[in-house]
């Protein structure tokens, strides 16, 4: 059964330890959130970052020879990390909204405000 308070429920089962763990899932969740904005950066970076998005952009067309499904590919990715990096940061608020989470949720607030441009840019390669 494992070591008991005195009354019927163990002692790892206390509302204070389950509010513990809870406080170390979410902040885990949270942590999620950061690694999915980075992911979200980098792929939208390397759609915006080579020849191809500028020839694009100046000229409304892709250039000859360029691989516009790997483009598309790495733009739905980072929409996709980004979402997934919204929902992680929810996710963990629901679990417990400790300090450790909020400062993380600060720092993606800021993150997602930066990406808000480069995500714009990559939809419409994307879709």
């Amino acid at each position: 059964m494992g070591p008991s308070n005195g009354q019927d429920r163990p002692a790892y089962r206390t509302p204070a330890a389950m509010d513990k763990a809870r406080a170390e899932v979410a902040t885990g969740v949270a942590l999620v959130t950061l690694l999915m904005l980075g992911v979200a950066f980098l792929s939208g970076l390397s759609v915006v970052d080579g020849h191809e998005f500028a020839s694009k952009f100046e000229n409304g067309e892709w250039p000859p020879g360029t691989d516009v499904h790997a483009l598309q590919l790495a733009a739905r990715v980072s929409i996709g990390a980004a979402m997934a990096g919204v929902i992680s940061l929810v996710s963990a608020a629901a679990l417990r909204a400790s300090t450790g989470v909020k400062v993380i949720g600060a720092v993606a607030a800021v993150l997602g405000l930066l990406y808000l441009p480069l995500g714009l840019f990559i939809a419409g390669i994307a879709f």
